[in-house]
């Protein structure tokens, strides 16, 4: 018996440590399927949007409706397929479920704030396509695993110890659940001030 409890807490502190690296993941596919890909197919449909009233702000908020459909099998089959794999617990899943599909959401506001901002009208082959796609993945990876080089600044800089805080605010073991919903908030602000910025510029006549 107690071989088997070493075993399960082993188990369960390995998910706990890896939580935030996989919400960091799902940012990523929300971000990478929407970053520049077919946005605005030409000028003439941009002209049209600049020429309606709110026109780039209910294109734009269309667009993110849209994701946010497509986003719902973008969380529930990578989340079944780790529950089986890794033999998470179904409190564990339903927290991968909401924290996964809110990193999914935050990645496509990145994705669609940056690429509102740039718009591109070539292939996926063009320079328009390949920064959108670059800096989309680069601001939705680092605006989640941003709070481990926040403990690494504050550990080295201030001597202060950040994990330790989290932990004793929800408690040992979830230290990692925290920092992802904290990751999250990040990048929730990131991409809601991107997804502004992007409105704007696509406003601007001279886009």
């Amino acid at each position: 018996m107690p071989v088997i409890m070493m075993t399960v807490d082993i188990d369960y502190v390995q998910i706990s440590e890896m939580f935030i690296m996989v919400i960091a993941m799902m940012a990523l596919v929300g971000a990478m399927p929407f970053a520049g890909a077919g946005f605005i197919e030409s000028k003439d449909q941009l002209w049209i949007i600049q020429g309606a009233p709110s026109g780039a702000s209910r294109f734009v908020k269309s667009r993110l409706v849209t994701q946010a459909v497509i986003g719902i099998p973008l969380i529930l089959i990578p989340s079944t397929v780790l529950f089986f794999l890794i033999e998470m617990t179904f409190f564990e899943l339903v927290l991968l479920l909401g924290l996964g599909y809110m990193a999914i959401l935050g990645g496509m506001f990145i994705a669609t704030g940056v690429t509102a901002g740039n718009p591109n009208y070539e292939d996926t082959k063009s320079p328009a396509h390949q920064a959108n796609m670059v800096i989309s993945i680069l601001l939705a990876e680092f605006s989640i695993i941003g709070v481990l080089l926040v403990d690494m600044i504050l550990s080295i800089a201030f001597n202060i110890d950040f994990f330790g805080l989290i932990e004793n605010i929800i408690g040992p073991g979830n230290v990692m659940f925290g920092m992802a919903i904290m990751g999250l908030v990040g990048q929730w602000c990131l991409g809601g001030l991107l997804v502004w910025i992007g409105i704007r510029k696509l406003s601007n006549p001279d886009n």
